[in-house]
C-alpha cells in the first residue's frame, strides 16, 4: 500500500512525507489513534518509500525493497507486536527488539522498528523500551502505534513525536462495505457500528449474524421488566457468547439507549434503529429523560470495568439486573398513574 493508497489521514501523511522528502525523520515516532485507521500501514509505507528502488515520493509497490516489506521479510525492517494469545508486549519482545537494533543496516542506510499495540507494554518492558529510545542509534527509526494514550508512559511520550490518526469517514466505510456487498439498511448500520475503523468493520463482515443477534437483544431489552431473574441468566450466557465472537454488544446497547433519549427531540429520520420506532417512542413515554441517562452512562461505567479485565460475565449480570430494577419501577409507576387516572 503507497501513500496515496491509505484512505484519509491527510494530515499524517503529509508530515511523514515532508520528512522523508527533507530527510529529516525523527528517531522515534507514536502513532495515536485508534485501530484499524492505517497507523500501521503508514509506518510500512515510510519504510517502503525510504527503501524503493525507484527513488519517488510514494513506495512503487513493484521493486525487491518494496515487496520485502510488504512481506515483513526485509532485514532493515521489523514489526513486533504481541502474540496472538497474549494482550500484553512483555520485556522479553523489548529484549528481542535491542538486539535486532544494536547492528547496523544490511541492505539500506537506515532501520525502522515498528512496535504495534505499544500502550499494552508491561511496565517492565515500557521502562525497558526507553533505554533505548534515551539512546536510539542514528540509523534507526521507531515507530510506535497505540490506541490508548493514557497507557503510554509520560517519559516515553516526550521521546517521541506524536502522530494523531483520525476516524476514518463514513464514505470510506460505506464503498468498503459496497464492495462486500453490503447495501440497504444493513449497510447503514455496519456503517455505524464500524466505529470509523476497518478492523471493527471486517469484524462486522465476519460476524454474519449480527443482525439476527441485534434483533434477539434488543427483544429482550423491550420486555425486560417482565423477565425473570433466571431468564436474565440465560440471556447473560448468550450475550458473553456472542461479545466473544466479537458482536459490539455495547456498542448496540449505547446506540439503542440514545435513540430512546433522543427521540422526542428530533426528526424520526434520525433515529438508528428505524425499524424499532414504535418501541423506543413506547419506552421514552415510561421513562425519564434524566434516568435514561443514567442507565446509559451505566452501560458506559460497565463497559470501561470490562476493559478492566472485570469478567464480562459479571458484569453483564450486573448490567442486566440494574436495568431490569429499573425498567421495573417505570413499569410500576406507569400502572399507578394509569389506575389513578393522571
Amino acid at each position: 500500500m503507497a501513500f496515496a493508497d491509505i484512505p484519509d489521514q491527510e494530515k499524517a501523511k503529509k508530515l511523514i512525507k515532508n520528512q522523508l522528502n527533507n530527510q529529516r525523520l525523527s528517531h522515534a515516532y507514536l502513532f495515536l489513534g485508534p485501530e484499524g485507521v492505517g497507523q500501521k500501514e503508514l509506518a510500512k509505507t515510510l519504510a517502503k518509500t525510504y527503501f524503493c528502488k525507484n527513488m519517488t515520493e510514494d513506495s512503487c509497490e513493484e521493486c525487491s525493497q518494496c515487496i520485502k516489506v510488504k512481506h515483513s521479510n526485509h532485514p532493515d525492517f521489523d514489526l513486533l507486536e504481541a502474540e496472538d494469545n497474549k494482550d500484553q508486549i512483555g520485556i522479553d519482545l523489548i529484549r528481542e527488539l535491542q538486539k535486532r537494533i544494536a547492528y547496523r543496516p544490511y541492505e539500506a542506510q537506515h532501520r525502522f522498528f515498528i512496535i504495534a499495540g505499544a500502550d499494552k507494554m508491561t511496565e517492565q518492558a515500557a521502562n525497558s523500551l526507553l533505554k533505548t529510545l534515551e539512546e536510539p542509534p542514528d540509523y534507526a527509526t521507531l515507530i510506535l502505534i497505540a490506541e490508548d494514550e493514557s497507557k503510554v508512559l509520560p517519559t516515553i511520550l516526550s521521546r517521541c513525536q506524536q502522530v494523531r490518526f483520525e476516524y476514518l469517514s463514513d464514505e470510506i466505510l460505506v464503498s468498503y462495505f459496497k464492495q462486500q456487498g453490503i447495501k440497504g439498511e444493513n449497510l447503514n448500520l455496519m456503517v455505524r457500528l464500524a466505529k470509523g475503523s476497518l478492523v471493527q468493520a471486517e469484524k462486522i463482515i465476519d460476524n454474519r449474524e449480527i443482525f439476527q443477534k441485534r434483533n434477539q437483544v434488543f427483544q429482550f431489552l423491550v420486555g425486560l421488566a417482565n423477565k425473570s431473574r433466571v431468564e436474565v441468566f440465560r440471556e447473560v450466557d448468550k450475550w458473553k457468547e456472542w461479545y466473544e465472537e466479537g458482536l459490539p454488544l455495547f456498542d448496540l446497547l449505547i446506540d439503542w439507549y440514545r435513540d430512546i433519549i433522543i427521540v422526542r427531540d428530533v426528526k424520526t429520520d434520525q433515529i438508528n434503529n428505524q425499524d424499532y420506532i414504535d418501541s423506543i417512542k413506547t419506552l421514552r413515554e415510561k421513562c425519564s429523560k434524566a434516568e435514561l441517562i443514567k442507565e446509559l452512562e451505566l452501560i458506559r461505567e460497565v463497559t470501561a470495568s470490562i476493559n478492566a479485565n472485570v469478567k464480562i460475565e459479571l458484569a453483564l449480570q450486573y448490567l442486566l439486573l440494574k436495568l431490569r430494577i429499573k425498567r421495573c419501577k417505570y413499569e410500576e409507576s406507569c400502572r399507578s398513574n394509569i389506575s389513578s387516572g393522571r
